[in-house]
């Protein structure tokens, strides 16, 4: 039983120190981990403030994004994982909106409107051509009250 305790304690010692930043105290430590557990409740709880997310791929032959979202200020993040430069544009209900600059493979960029409820068309078209645009229809629709 002594020998057992003996490695639990030495066990304490030797892990004690790799947990939070060197220096540390003890209570400093312990309010890292409760600061951590709460910006991840922060993150978890939907600010109505807060503009939603709709993460978009466009690729060579086809774009991933939802089909409908809820109407509101919504913030596309727009990545290209295709080879070649696009632009990204969406028009609807008195809405145009788009790109200035094309969008190189591999970079990311993110574009913010509000959505009146209704169907939207979301373009990705490769800049200087005609062939492997990419189209979808985009249904924006009225939120419930909560």
């Amino acid at each position: 039983m002594k020998r057992m305790l003996s490695f639990l304690a030495a066990g304490t010692l030797i892990l004690a120190p790799t947990i939070g930043r060197a220096g540390d105290s003890p209570g400093q430590k312990a309010e890292d981990v409760i600061r951590g557990i709460g910006r991840g409740i922060r993150g978890a709880v939907h600010d109505s403030r807060q503009a939603d997310y709709v993460d978009v791929s466009l690729g060579t032959t086809r774009m991933g994004m939802p089909t409908s979202v809820d109407a509101g200020e919504i913030t596309f993040r727009v990545t290209n994982v295709g080879t070649e430069q696009r632009q990204f544009k969406i028009s609807g209900p008195g809405l145009e909106r788009y790109f200035t600059e094309p969008l190189p493979p591999g970079e990311s960029q993110r574009m913010t409107v509000n959505l009146q409820p209704g169907v939207y068309k979301v373009e990705a078209p490769v800049v200087g051509s005609v062939e492997n645009d990419l189209t979808i229809e985009l249904t924006a629709v009225a939120r419930q009250n909560d």
